[in-house]
């Protein structure tokens, strides 16, 4: 009999899943090989990593039932993951709460977790000085209060809501595949092993600075802050390699004595607590403001009349680019100086003609990646959607009635 009409049943996490408490010291057992699931290998692709017990110095949660991981550092971020079926010597870090149940389905739980409802309850839990360290503990996990559909409904749920992560998947494959594509691409035309068509004036080495000026940002004072005035540009206001505005800081126009940035400039980081943030680049558009400034922690990298400027941009994009930054950096460097970038060489061709060609060549590539972009964050939202209708009842799926 196909039925919708049963009712939900109100529960807290706590009720219907229990957390997995078991704990191991890898380090105990070096040369044991562990599938670690930790945020790093999340971050990188949600992966697990195979990782040898001699190098984990700090113990671990045993991971030894099918289960979800929930992450409680920044929780905004979602980091949610499902172990259908653990590895031999799974693991994972203590910032995850391995929660596992008879009376939910994993796929149902994940997307429970993944939740506008859950995140929200979750973000009223936090404690912590900073977005990036607040954490929750497994008791406002345990505590989220939730309707619970039976488990063939929970099933029904979970199976649409897998046809969006399908979708998702394929057109992450494709964005990848893509932008393996172009930045092999990017590095055979910046090393001049691969020439346009119709080019053959000589592919120079030579210094950066003799190519482009270096600009320094603003240091300003909170006192200067405010709610409208001089927009001040930092290393957040990149995202996915183009400038974003939506985390804005503005200044007193008195404040802002260093210079604004013109549409074409390069925008770099160099200087963060993170050194994978030193070095991303972005390319201011006509769409910034004009008068607006850029912080002290960035620099500005300005085209000379003998480099197109969007030639310019994407050698900031090379392998070769990224090398320079990485000799730079150590283990206790969190910056790159004026001085840095003096020896830093760009190979290039000598015709203005040939570095546009190369430049549009990568840019067309890069905007059919942007498309792709779009449109998983389109069905992104289509996904929320239907989690936050299908998750709270208000749409209900037609499902095969289990007699009790």
């Amino acid at each position: 009999m196909v039925t919708s009409a049963r009712e939900w049943k109100e529960v807290q996490l706590g009720d219907v899943t229990h957390e997995l408490t078991g704990s191991i010291v890898p380090l105990a057992s070096p040369d044991s090989v562990f599938t670690e699931y930790s945020m790093p290998a999340y971050d990188a692709g949600r992966k697990p990593v195979r990782v040898p017990g001699s190098s984990m110095l700090s113990a671990r949660r045993i991971i030894t039932s099918p289960c979800v991981l929930v992450n409680k550092l920044n929780v905004r971020k979602r980091r949610v993951w499902i172990v259908p079926q653990p590895a031999n010597n799974a693991v994972s870090s203590f910032e995850f709460v391995p929660l596992a149940s008879s009376e939910l389905d994993l796929e149902y739980l994940r997307n429970l977790a993944l939740s506008n409802d859950f995140t929200e309850h979750l973000e009223s839990s936090t404690s912590g000085t900073s977005n990036s360290q607040k954490r929750v503990t497994a008791e406002d996990i345990f505590s989220f209060q939730f309707l619970m559909p039976q488990f063939p409904e929970q099933r029904a749920i979970a199976e649409v809501l897998s046809g969006f992560d399908e979708h998702l998947a394929n057109l992450d494959e494709l964005i990848a595949k893509k932008k393996s594509i172009r930045d092999g691409a990017l590095d055979a035309m910046f090393s001049g092993k691969k020439r346009m068509r119709g080019f053959q004036n000589p592919f120079l080495r030579t210094k950066l600075l003799e190519y482009s000026e270096v600009l320094t940002g603003l240091t300003y004072n909170p006192a200067d802050v405010q709610t409208s005035g001089v927009l001040v540009l930092r290393s957040s206001n990149i995202q996915d390699d183009v400038i974003s505005l939506e985390d804005t800081v503005f200044v007193r126009a008195s404040a802002a004595t260093s210079p604004s940035v013109q549409a074409g400039d390069v925008l770099l980081c160099v200087r963060n607590g993170s050194t994978r943030l030193i070095g991303k680049t972005a390319q201011i558009s006509e769409d910034v403001p004009r008068g607006t400034a850029f912080g002290a922690f960035m620099a500005i990298l300005r085209a000379l009349p003998a480099i197109d400027p969007s030639y310019l941009y994407w050698f900031t994009k090379s392998s070769a680019f990224r090398e320079q930054v990485r000799e730079v950096l150590g283990a206790t460097i969190y910056q790159i100086t004026k001085r840095d970038l003096a020896y830093f060489t760009i190979s290039i061709p000598e015709s203005i003609a040939e570095q546009k060609a190369i430049a549009e060549v990568l840019s067309s590539m890069d905007e059919e990646i942007r498309v792709l972009q779009a449109e998983r964050l389109k069905v992104g939202v289509l996904k929320l959607g239907a989690m936050d209708d299908l998750l709270t009842g208000r749409v209900r799926l037609p499902v095969e009635e289990v007699d009790a």
